[in-house]
């Protein structure tokens, strides 16, 4: 507790990807001089059970402010041998901070992501196609998931990510959904920014796109439901499933100009062969925005 200077201490594990960026920017919502405890639960209901709902997860990672480390390390050997048959150090800790009459303040963009089998086939694209609309704070066990972009390993597919996420001006909009319509052709446009485009030949309203496609399952089917939020299960049509794009590259349409294009590309067919289905002829999208930052 030397370094006064220090505003908020981060736990997490050794594979946990932070979006550091993203992070400051949500922290700094909070009054650090009062007791904050920022993080936020599994995904899945067997992990909630098996530790506690109101415990933040150290794979998704979550921050104490200084104020709160203070007043914890005072009798911190005490509450350590108080809940020492608690499994884990998330637990414990959890616990300690409840002591202190602090509660967990919830941010949906920490990410344990235990969204995977034993024979290692989760696909979390559905999950992270339709993310909360909460800036993306971190991700973990992405080992243990399939790559996320297609025809990449996983080094080269958080790689690729990192593309846009690096950028200061661009990684508050990572992952942030967004949908629209084509009206003359009856397309509904779900866009996760920075990783995909998902294409439906029908209008559905925003409140059912907004629910992930079930692309993952669960690492433990002991609790039903499985998931803390809603999921909808994949259709086995091809011809009724979304077309699916993901991102490719951004680039400065022009030097000095705050012009941006994202291109969005098919990595795979759909495999229907239906005529009337003409969202099949798209093979490449281009989506312009705005930097508003200088």
């Amino acid at each position: 507790m030397e370094n006064k200077n220090a505003r908020w201490y981060i736990m997490a594990d050794d594979d946990t990807i932070f979006f550091l960026d993203n992070l400051v920017e949500v922290l700094s919502k909070y009054d650090h001089r009062k007791y904050f405890y920022v993080g936020m639960n599994s995904e899945t209901h067997a992990s909630n059970v098996a530790h506690s709902f109101n415990m933040a997860f150290g794979g998704g990672g979550y921050a104490f402010n200084y104020a709160l480390v203070e007043a914890m390390v005072e009798n911190l050997d005490i509450c350590i041998k108080k809940y020492q048959t608690y499994y884990g150090g998330d637990h414990i800790l959890q616990s300690c901070v409840a002591d202190l009459g602090v509660s967990l303040t919830q941010e949906k963009g920490f990410h344990q992501v235990f969204l995977t089998s034993l024979n290692l086939h989760g696909d979390i694209s559905g999950f992270l196609s339709a993310h909360p609309q909460s800036p993306l704070i971190s991700l973990h066990h992405l080992d243990y998931v399939d790559p996320i972009f297609p025809f990449m390993n996983q080094s080269q597919s958080l790689n690729h990510l990192m593309e846009v996420a690096k950028n200061g001006q661009f990684q508050s909009r990572l992952l942030q959904q967004i949908i629209c319509y084509h009206k003359p052709e009856n397309w509904t446009f779900s866009i996760s920014w920075g990783y995909s485009i998902q294409i439906y030949e029908s209008i559905f309203p925003p409140s059912f796109i907004q629910i992930p496609l079930q692309t993952f399952i669960p690492w433990s089917k002991l609790y039903k439901p499985f998931f803390v939020f809603n999921t909808r299960l994949p259709n086995n049509n091809p011809c009724d499933a979304p077309h699916v794009l993901f991102f490719e590259s951004i680039k400065n349409m022009s030097s000095g100009s705050y012009n941006w294009l994202q291109i969005i590309t098919r990595r795979y067919s759909r495999n229907c062969h239906l005529v009337y289905q003409m969202a099949i002829t798209l093979q490449i999208i281009y989506q312009k925005f705005m930097s508003f930052l200088p």
